[in-house]
């Protein structure tokens, strides 16, 4: 069974009536009894001839359902033509431009001569429609060739209007409608060009999730652009940068490995521009989860007394690169002692681990771990206790390639172009950076 959050908009080819505001209090409040429609199956050809021709009576179910037969697929061949006639047999009863302008919201498509048709149409006879679905036009111009963003960022935003978004068809966090998806793709696509607070992030979490969790199909678009780029503003150790990294990580897989399942953007918002960015900032984000795991690790099963750790010189130093945008990934490798303490922290729930992916380090001590990283052109590996720092450039065909599932211990220890021992004096740290700068092509600071 198909759970809610994999639910999305659907194209009822089938020609299934689809049921809008099924609610009984929504039905009393708008004081229609065409507020609840019951499933009917029809007959496209009995109505089209009864409509194009007048060759034939239709039911009362028949003429409720003609509104949502304008925009469904299997009227579609018979282009304005089918619509003007029923806009002509139907256009002199209120209760028809109320279905109208349900069946638009549901099937939402500005950019079609249809929908211009449609839309222009309802604006002409708005005198007919309920208070709120009038609202709607002037609110947020669900009439007009596009939303306005600003006028979505005002009303489901900033005022926080429920009613807005329950008319548009949002419950609780699944587009039940086009109109709902559209509004929160355009919504989203705004919210990533600005800089917002944390209560206007949390408020828009809410809008394009369950319960700020889960995620339904029709929405990943949204709420890829408008967490992910609007998160991305945020800075990285702050609660809401962890609240949009918990979401995209919950719904979202790591897209260094699974680029392909992640959701194509619609043209009209960037399409694979946007896509790609949004996937470079996920795995920025899993650089940084993975630097801060991979010492958290090691500092708590690492236990023996002796060993030279030097882990918060060592995690600074790489911090530094991160920050400068040139370690474009990391991958962490646990021996088993590492992989038990993982499972421990991912039975805790810690949100900032839960959906880390990570490898499994064979042939090596039980309690080794090692953080492979990509530094400008060069493979990095840094390893617990007191193991040297290997490099290698990336074009090697030595260098460990990162995102395996499990490595052999002796397949790292393949000959690179640098090795430099973690001296307990510290000179290590410039060696570094000479290599970095000198065959990583990574510049000091200015």
């Amino acid at each position: 069974m198909m759970k809610w959050t994999n639910a999305s908009v659907t194209d009822f080819t089938s020609i299934v009536l689809p049921t809008i505001s099924v609610c009984e209090d929504r039905a009393r409040a708008m004081q229609s009894s065409d507020a609840a429609l019951d499933n009917v199956r029809l007959d496209p050809d009995k109505i089209v001839s009864a409509i194009m021709s007048d060759s034939a009576r239709l039911t009362s179910k028949e003429l409720r359902a003609l509104p949502y037969c304008i925009f469904e697929s299997e009227f579609q061949h018979h282009n304005l033509s089918f619509a003007r006639k029923i806009l002509e047999r139907l256009g002199e009863k209120p209760n028809f431009w109320r279905r109208l302008f349900r069946a638009w919201i549901f099937h939402y498509c500005p950019e079609t001569d249809l929908g211009d048709f449609v839309s222009e149409q309802l604006k002409k006879h708005r005198q007919h429609l309920v208070p709120s679905q009038s609202q709607l036009i002037d609110l947020l111009g669900v009439c007009d060739g596009a939303l306005s963003k600003k006028d979505l960022f005002e009303h489901l935003i900033e005022k926080n209007e429920a009613a807005v978004a329950y008319e548009i068809g949002l419950r609780d966090g699944i587009g039940t409608t086009k109109l709902a998806v559209a509004a929160l793709n355009t919504l989203a696509y705004y919210v990533a060009e600005r800089d917002n607070s944390d209560d206007q992030m949390e408020r828009f979490i809410k809008l394009v999730s369950e319960g700020g969790k889960k995620v339904s199909k029709s929405l990943e678009v949204a709420v890829m652009i408008g967490v992910i780029r609007g998160g991305d503003k945020l800075a990285l150790d702050s609660e809401m940068s962890k609240e949009c990294r918990e979401i995209i990580e919950n719904n979202f897989p790591d897209p260094s490995i699974y680029k392909s399942k992640w959701p194509a953007v619609p043209n009209s918002f960037g399409g694979e521009k946007t896509r790609d960015a949004c996937m470079q900032i996920a795995r920025r984000w899993r650089v940084f989860q993975s630097i801060n795991l991979f010492f958290q690790v090691i500092d708590e099963t690492i236990t023996e007394p002796g060993v030279q750790h030097q882990f918060p010189r060592r995690k600074a130093f790489w911090l530094d690169y991160f920050n400068r945008n040139v370690v474009s990934e990391a991958w962490i490798l646990l021996g088993k002692k590492a992989s038990e303490h993982m499972a421990n922290l991912k039975k805790q729930g810690d949100a900032e681990i839960m959906n880390l992916t990570y490898g499994k380090l064979k042939g090596a001590n039980r309690d080794q771990s090692v953080l492979l990283l990509k530094v400008g052109a060069l493979t990095v590996m840094e390893r617990s206790h007191d193991g040297a720092c290997r490099v290698w450039k990336s074009t090697n065909s030595y260098a460990p390639k990162l995102h395996k599932v499990s490595y052999r211990n002796e397949e790292l220890m393949s000959e690179c172009e640098d090795r430099i021992i973690h001296d307990k004096t510290g000179r290590w740290t410039a060696k570094l950076h000479t290599i970095i700068r000198n065959k990583g092509g990574v510049r000091r600071r200015v």
